[in-house]
């Protein structure tokens, strides 16, 4: 259903009435959000890679995590390693450290300047992109000492197609970097659906179980120590985010200042994208997205943010941009901020309702028990 099909009124729904905490989800990680391309590891996955980090490295050498937050999650619950352990990413998770030997960077794998570590372990989970997998590779052999393992999760041949060609191509790229494909494991790792995946799902009518993505493993060791050129990247898109209950919204507000209507309007029939493709077309067309994978346009950005701030902190947006702009509102300005406001905290509303069923299918599936993985034996790094 549209979010201008909703049958309601802007008096049902008011800025005190959204709540601020997110649901518990069994988890104290970020709620992923869909332009962040963030899957997260089964349980059961995580357990397994933490036992694989035994067979790989010394458990008294350091190691480093780069955008993986199930692995650093498990990591500040219990003692799952002996050494340091440094995770990287640009999302920081809700979790604190119970254990010392965890440390949270934020950090942009793709384009900030590598700490001075020298792990004896990378585990990485970059986006399921050529140019992003170059990116991760870069890091984690700059982060990491001659002998060490680089394990990082590759797309199964399935995924698209070209894969076994970009396969090829990121292996002849690593070498530059020092690094030599050792093994790939297929269907080694698994993950859980995040909500925006889930959605997208629902509303396309191809419903999956809650663990249908499977990746591969690709074990790189590090041989060489010269480290080649960082791999260019397309110019990021930037985005600005804020979270009002249980959504994380993003607005690519850019740099024009010209006036338009903060009002949301439709790209796709009922608002959530039916896709997580990078290849579908509609998403150049959203500058409005959100953490359930819905997508919209709006001619003015500002002013949108503005309200969404407003509705943050619980104040009334119309009295707020007019002190913004140092001048009283006309009725039509006053109608599209109160017709954005109602839209905002109907998504708001709608996606607590969707996110909290996701939680339940999701609790309930892990009570299945775990699945079978391939059992591996490798030689030690070093």
């Amino acid at each position: 259903m549209n979010l201008m099909d909703r049958k309601a009124t802007s008096t049902h729904i008011q800025p005190s009435q959204v709540p601020i905490e997110p649901p518990a989800v069994g988890t104290r990680l970020r709620l992923p959000h869909p332009l962040d391309f963030d899957w997260r590891f089964t349980e059961q996955t995580t357990s397994t890679l933490w036992r694989l980090a035994r067979e790989l490295a010394n458990p008294q050498d350091g190691t480093a995590l780069l955008g993986v937050p199930s692995l650093a999650e498990r990591a500040a619950e219990s003692r799952v390693w002996d050494g340091q352990i440094l995770f990287l990413d640009k999302n920081m998770p809700r979790i604190s450290r119970l254990m010392t030997s965890l440390e949270l960077r934020q950090f942009d794998i793709l384009r900030d300047s590598p700490p001075a570590v020298n792990a004896g372990l990378v585990f990485a989970d970059p986006p399921w992109y050529e140019a992003e997998s170059l990116g991760f590779l870069w890091c984690a052999s700059a982060i990491c000492r001659l002998g060490a393992y680089v394990a990082m999760s590759i797309p199964p041949v399935e995924t698209r197609p070209g894969i076994l060609e970009e396969r090829a191509r990121i292996e002849r790229v690593a070498k530059t970097f020092g690094l030599r494909l050792s093994h790939v494991i297929p269907s080694f790792l698994r993950y859980e659906t995040p909500f925006f995946e889930a959605n997208a799902m629902r509303v396309a009518r191809t419903p999956m179980p809650l663990e249908w993505r499977t990746g591969d493993l690709a074990l790189y060791v590090r041989e060489i120590g010269a480290l080649g050129a960082r791999p260019a990247l397309p110019v990021e898109e930037i985005w600005t985010e804020k979270t009002i209950g249980h959504s994380r919204i993003r607005l690519r507000v850019g740099n024009s200042s010209a006036p338009g209507s903060p009002i949301l309007r439709p790209l796709v029939l009922g608002d959530v994208l039916p896709t997580v493709s990078r290849r579908d077309p509609r998403r150049d067309q959203a500058n409005v997205w959100t953490s359930g994978n819905r997508i919209f346009r709006c001619t003015g950005p500002q002013m949108l943010l503005r309200i969404l701030d407003a509705a943050i902190d619980r104040s009334d947006p119309a009295k707020t941009i007019a002190q913004d702009l140092g001048r009283s509102l006309s009725q039509l300005e006053r109608f599209r901020i109160r017709m954005a406001l109602f839209q905002l905290l109907n998504v708001v509303k709608c996606e607590s309702d969707e996110l909290r069923a996701h939680a339940d299918a999701l609790h309930a599936n892990r009570k299945l028990g775990p699945r079978s993985y391939p059992a591996v034996a490798l030689k030690r790094a070093g």
